[in-house]
């Protein structure tokens, strides 16, 4: 189940950490991979299904990044990780 439905996911902003949406982008990270292979193999109902996830993660990231100002989610991460969440702030 995804981290962002999962029971244990951040249910207020101080809860949000930079280990929980480090924890979403690997996760999507995974999901991207699966569905990249699926569709490689013509699976087209499991894509689906990864592809629904992926975008609920996606949704969710937004909305974080539309809550919480850029400074408090930078310099605790590590360089790669903060340049992926300042793409995802752009893309929304």
């Amino acid at each position: 189940m995804s981290v962002a439905f999962s029971s244990v996911r951040p249910r207020s902003k101080a809860e949000m950490t930079p280990q929980t949406i480090q924890k979403m982008l690997d996760e999507n990270h995974h999901l991207i991979q699966c569905i990249m292979d699926y569709q490689s193999k013509g699976k087209k109902a499991e894509c689906t299904q990864y592809q629904q996830i992926l975008h609920r993660n996606l949704v969710y990231l937004a909305t974080i990044a539309a809550v919480y100002p850029l400074h408090t989610i930078t310099g605790t991460f590590d360089r790669q990780t903060e340049l992926l969440v300042v793409k995802l702030l752009f893309l929304f």
